[in-house]
């Protein structure tokens, strides 16, 4: 007669049988969370896990506002019996940078606006700073609808528009949001004086040198790097650039 089975082997299968429905239910979760929501999930996919996805930004579109609030068990850390609570930030894309320049007496010069005190107080904790002419994309406008656009607020138009080969990620404490923000060069017509609102309080023109001494972003630095490297200061700016 075959011996009794041991009470311990069959707790210790009854354990492990528990353990694995628990993951099944837990992938399964996974699955029709990132179904809801147009993503993809890093494990039911065998794909290591998105780093935005990890640091709770979500993605742009409509379908991470269908997906708002729900929770993901993919994030969860080992022993935690809640997943971690999904923030609101947020990585938003169309955000352009134009850098307007003109040559004049052979001396190139690129145009900065400071932001007014009452924008810094508002939005910044009073810390005024320089930077260039910029704007959001509407639906369904082009590139240079946008910059255009960016370039008329000031009273400035394009003689041509340039792609700089270059984006940069801020986060924006006025919006409270992740931006990535596309680099652009224009060229600009005249010597049109620049109009301001009120989040502009001075505008100046200045030569590189000068920008490199009164910039303070990071992401404002490099774009005038490249613009200089790209369009401004080379004998022949690839026209694949080019995009006016």
């Amino acid at each position: 007669m075959a011996p009794a089975p041991c009470r311990a082997a069959s707790v210790k299968r009854r354990r492990r049988c528990a353990r694995s429905r628990a993951r099944n239910g837990s992938l399964c979760r996974q699955v029709a969370y990132f179904a809801r929501s147009d993503q993809r999930c890093p494990r039911a996919f065998g794909r290591p896990e998105n780093s935005l996805a990890r640091a709770g930004v979500r993605r742009n579109t409509a379908a991470s506002a269908v997906g708002a609030g729900r929770k993901c068990a993919a994030y969860a850390e080992p022993g935690r019996t809640q997943p971690p609570r999904e923030t609101s930030l947020y990585l938003r894309t169309g955000a352009i940078d134009v850098w307007p320049f003109r040559r004049r007496d052979d001396k190139l010069e690129y145009l900065l606006l400071r932001t007014s005190q009452e924008k810094a107080d508002r939005w910044f904790g009073g810390g005024r700073f320089w930077q260039v002419p910029g704007d959001f994309m509407k639906e369904d406008e082009s590139v240079v609808s946008c910059v255009e656009r960016a370039l008329a607020a000031v009273n400035l138009s394009a003689a041509s528009i340039w792609a700089v080969e270059h984006t940069y990620t801020i986060y924006n404490r006025r919006f409270d949001e992740m931006q990535l923000l596309m680099v652009t060069a224009a060229e600009v017509r005249g010597d049109s004086s620049v109009s301001l609102s009120w989040e502009h309080s001075e505008s100046r023109w200045c030569s590189a040198e000068e920008c490199n001494r009164i910039l303070g972003f990071r992401g404002l630095l490099e774009g005038l790097h490249w613009t200089r490297q790209y369009v401004t200061e080379v004998s022949a700016p690839l026209p694949e650039l080019r995009l006016k």
